[in-house]
């Protein structure tokens, strides 16, 4: 593991040295009496000299910094603790020191300090470690906002025992952990989403297709019902045909379209498309629903921007809520219908198409493509994140 080392030098003991060196020829030239005590005053103070040295060279040599989880997700509000491991598995103790950590404020460590400016939590603990020692220091902190905190700067100080020299070792690799703050869920309530359209696995009453593998009872036969639906096992048991009732089945599908463009002055409106899109994501989990997620942020993969393909269960919402939480408006984009025209050229058919952020007149072109492929497209806009023209429904003014 490596540091990177500062030594801010005591004023009192370079002159100590210089002394050191007058004691020694002053032991050489003087009388046999004062001679011993010149030199062995000499000596110690070299001596020492050279153990500062030895010190401020090596106690690093095999000092290790860990953290125990490599990655915690949170939602706001909830409290943890980063668990901060340090190890010397050499022979120099570290004595009085004191270590500082430095982390993005979207969590606030309990009883530290905010700098405001640098957008930074901070705080400083003091420990004392002996040789082939670890000990494991807890920095419990609070989830405040949406977003990714990682370690910024970890600074070990401590003085040097031999000469009081303060020693500082900053930790060059800060990978080391992050803290993931999920965003918070705001309702929607004026989103009417649309019925089911096309076969798939979602149980609905109001489906054409029935899926033969799940049958749930059986009714009297009809004229027109298909022979090889009769159940004969319970037509034997009832004396007259009975017929297999199956459930009805049908696909239910969200597609999220984010543009993360945005305009200054509209921070708080950008979290609000945020928290409607985890809330809309968190519905369609609960409900069991598939949904895929595509926002035009850059990207360096095969498809040129930020995707995630269709999926569902707490897993896929998991990683939907971190995704949410690593997005930062005004990064740099992909034009919105440029994503739009790749997605209505090579994406299947969804239920409902949820465009979230910007919009513009422009975009409305592709939005009737989508409407012709059977989906439905819906608007979460805000005032603030809309261009001129736009009304605050989604329509054009």
């Amino acid at each position: 593991m490596s540091f990177h080392k500062s030594i801010l030098e005591n004023s009192i003991f370079r002159p100590l040295t210089v002394i050191s060196i007058l004691l020694l020829v002053g032991g050489l030239i003087t009388s046999a009496g004062h001679a011993f005590l010149l030199l062995f005053l000499a000596i110690l103070i070299i001596a020492i000299y050279a153990l500062s040295l030895f010190y401020e060279k090596h106690v690093d040599d095999f000092l290790e910094v860990s953290v125990t989880q490599k990655q915690q997700r949170v939602d706001p509000g909830d409290t943890s603790s980063i668990e901060l491991t340090i190890r010397q598995k050499g022979i120099l103790p570290l004595l009085m020191g004191k270590i500082s950590l430095e982390m993005d404020d979207a969590i606030e460590l309990s009883g530290g300090k905010m700098h405001r400016r640098r957008e930074r939590t901070f705080i400083e603990k003091p420990f004392s470690l002996l040789f082939w020692e670890e000990k494991t220091i807890e920095f419990p902190y609070t989830a405040k906002q949406r977003g990714v905190s990682h370690i910024r700067s970890l600074e070990i100080s401590l003085p040097n025992p031999f000469n009081l020299n303060q020693i500082y070792l900053k930790l060059e690799d800060l990978n080391l952990t992050e803290v993931v703050v999920f965003p918070k869920k705001k309702a929607v309530h004026n989103l009417l989403l649309q019925q089911p359209k096309g076969k798939g696995e979602h149980v609905t009453q109001q489906s054409l297709y029935i899926d033969r593998a799940r049958n749930i009872g059986t009714r009297p036969y009809e004229f027109g019902d298909p022979f090889n639906q009769i159940h004969w096992k319970a037509s034997a048991r009832t004396g007259d045909f009975q017929v297999k009732v199956d459930e009805r089945v049908s696909h239910l599908s969200r597609m999220f379209l984010i543009n993360v463009k945005v305009t200054r002055g509209n921070k708080d409106a950008f979290e609000d498309m945020i928290e409607q899109i985890a809330y809309l994501a968190f519905d369609a989990t609960k409900k069991g629903i598939p949904y895929s997620l595509y926002i035009n942020i850059l990207s360096m993969n095969r498809v040129p921007f930020i995707h995630q393909v269709e999926g569902k269960g707490e897993k896929h919402l998991g990683n939907t809520l971190e995704l949410l939480a690593r997005i930062q408006g005004g990064t740099f984009t992909v034009p919105f219908e440029n994503m739009l025209n790749q997605i209505i050229s090579k994406e299947p058919l969804t239920t409902d198409v949820i465009q979230a952020g910007m919009d513009h007149p422009d975009y409305g072109y592709y939005y009737r493509l989508f409407e012709l492929k059977g989906s439905r497209v819906h608007h979460l806009q805000h005032e603030d994140l809309q261009e001129e023209g736009v009304a605050a429904d989604g329509s054009f003014a």
